[in-house]
């Protein structure tokens, strides 16, 4: 009988737990570094492992529910697969290391700073009273771009054009309340459901500034509990664009500054809800359609439909077949998201073309380095040219890299449940 190693070494960094009570069992392995959906031999060896067995005896035992698993399988399993996702978590301490698309984070909060705020925020979360908040809210949102025009809008922005300093400074603190507040719901969202979430912070996704809560570990919530999740910031943003709009009805004196803020909070409201960025709208899709992965799986979608397009044009395969009944709410997303993004890269290749134009104008005028002597809107172009080429460069950079790296499959994996919120 094959002998092993003590379990515990294997073990020290995973935790593993029943998803929901579905048939076939769905379970969430979780490492300091990603979540994963696995299946019940998965379970079934680690629970053998801590119970130090051997890889015959978890053999036999996966036999006995069914399990059609190999002693080899199993220690493959054990001391490959389970030792790699182990050993990911012994390097240097890489606090949210599993987000690896944003980069730059910079913590601001962490859980056990701020347990007791999300467990009163938690209480906006009970049915009755979320549902009553955001219909609410939703009316009055509504009522006031009702009567919303572009003279309506002119006569509010005046005074910030009167006094862009003093204001400017106000409103950046307020936008970073209105950041704190969605990034504060989807964590007392978690919270509510028992479970405690990660840090909150700042950083960057793709050349966007975000801020970002990690939630991951909803992914051990049923599907409802999980979009509750991820529409927590939202929700919250709801709730100030009723308080922001009781002001701007009740004081004359306030009001003319709080009327931009409630157009820029519910336009960025509208912008995180997008699928196509890993924003909230993202999750939701996925979440909504059961479909984990989302982006890998709308790629490898993207190649299905092609080689069936070509089956079609040979004659091998009819129309009627190019998409199956369970399918089209990948195949909505593989296509749709595509085209915008396809969009949205040439809307930036056009932006950056033009601002390199631009700064090649400027250089040429002035005919030297002197940046002391260029006038202040010329060397906002030039920093912006230089922004763009920077954000670019890593963008690429980081692409190239992500293909070099090899992933760990096990089973149905899935990408960690990690919330952005754009700074657009």
């Amino acid at each position: 009988m094959t002998a092993i190693t003590p379990a515990q070494p294997v073990l020290v960094h995973l935790e593993i737990a029943r998803v929901g009570s579905t048939s076939p069992a769905t379970y969430l392995l979780k490492t300091p570094i990603n979540s994963f959906y696995v299946g019940e031999s998965v379970y079934w060896t680690i629970n053998g492992l801590r119970k130090n067995m051997t890889y015959a005896q978890i053999a036999s035992q996966l036999k006995g529910f069914g399990l059609n698993v190999s002693e080899q399988g199993v220690q493959n399993l054990a001391e490959n697969t389970l030792t790699r996702l182990n050993e990911q978590a012994t390097g240097p301490d890489r606090p949210n290391a599993h987000m690896g698309y944003v980069f730059g984070r910079t913590t601001l909060l962490r859980p056990q700073y701020m347990a007791r705020l999300m467990r009163v925020l938690g209480y906006l979360f009970s049915p009755a009273l979320m549902i009553s908040l955001s219909t609410l809210c939703l009316l009055a949102t509504g009522f006031y771009f009702f009567q919303f025009s572009e003279g309506f809008f002119t006569e509010h922005r005046s005074i910030w054009q009167d006094n862009q300093g003093i204001w400017l400074v106000v409103a950046c603190a307020i936008y970073f309340i209105i950041f704190i507040a969605h990034e504060l719901g989807h964590a007392s969202a978690t919270h509510r459901f028992g479970l405690i979430p990660g840090d909150i912070g700042f950083g960057f996704y793709l050349i966007f500034p975000v801020f970002y809560a990690d939630v991951s570990v909803a992914w051990a919530l049923d599907r409802t509990r999980r979009i509750i999740v991820n529409l927590g910031g939202v929700y919250f943003q709801l709730i100030l664009n009723g308080l922001f709009i009781v002001i701007f009805y009740t004081s004359s004196a306030t009001g003319l500054f709080i009327s931009p803020l409630i157009v820029l909070n519910s336009g960025v409201m509208l912008y995180s809800l997008n699928p196509f960025l890993r924003y909230d709208g993202y999750w939701i899709y996925s979440d909504l359609f059961n479909i984990p992965n989302l982006r890998k799986q709308s790629k490898q979608y993207r190649a299905i439909l092609l080689n069936r397009l070509k089956k079609s044009i040979r004659g091998e395969l009819p129309r009627s077949q190019w998409v199956r009944t369970t399918e089209w709410p990948l195949c909505i997303y593989a296509v749709s998201s595509k085209v915008v993004l396809s969009v949205l890269i040439l809307m930036f290749v056009k932006v950056l073309i033009e601002s390199l134009v631009q700064t090649g104008t400027i250089l040429s005028y002035y005919g030297h380095p002197y940046v002391n002597q260029y006038l202040p809107d010329d060397l906002i172009v030039i920093g912006r040219t230089l922004f763009l080429l920077a954000m670019s460069g890593i963008v690429i950079h980081r692409q190239v890299k992500a293909r070099r790296l090899s992933t760990t499959r096990i089973d149905q994996t899935t990408q960690p449940a990690t919330n952005l919120y754009g700074n657009a």
